[in-house]
């Protein structure tokens, strides 16, 4: 019986070199990737994607379209206690209705009990 060889478009890999098998399981392979009836296959991912096919159209059209790079701002260390001070201030600055939420006062120890 005949035997079908599938060659790979990679040098190295999983996929690089040939591969011999059977005409039917060559079938099989080949016709799994077929949609049944009414069945509609989106891709989201890969050449097929939108944003791919999108930017491969728009380079088409004008030549590569580089992002442009965005600015960031160095981060400055604090000293905790001036770091804590900042974030209730902001904090306050967020959600200032007008009350001053306080911790309550701890409870006197009660030394009625005896041991």
């Amino acid at each position: 019986m005949a035997k079908a060889c599938a060659r790979g478009d990679k040098s190295d890999g999983p996929t690089a070199g040939t591969e011999t098998v059977d005409p039917l399981e060559f079938l099989a392979r080949l016709t799994a990737h077929i949609p049944n009836k009414r069945q509609v296959m989106t891709r989201y991912y890969g050449y097929y994607a939108n944003s791919v096919r999108g930017a491969r159209r728009r380079h088409a059209e004008t030549g590569p379209v580089l992002p442009v790079p965005t600015p960031v701002a160095e981060p400055v260390p604090l000293p905790l206690r001036e770091a804590r001070r900042h974030w209730a201030e902001l904090l306050r600055q967020i959600f200032n209705d007008g009350v001053t939420i306080t911790a309550p006062a701890p409870a006197p120890a009660d030394r009625s009990c005896r041991s």
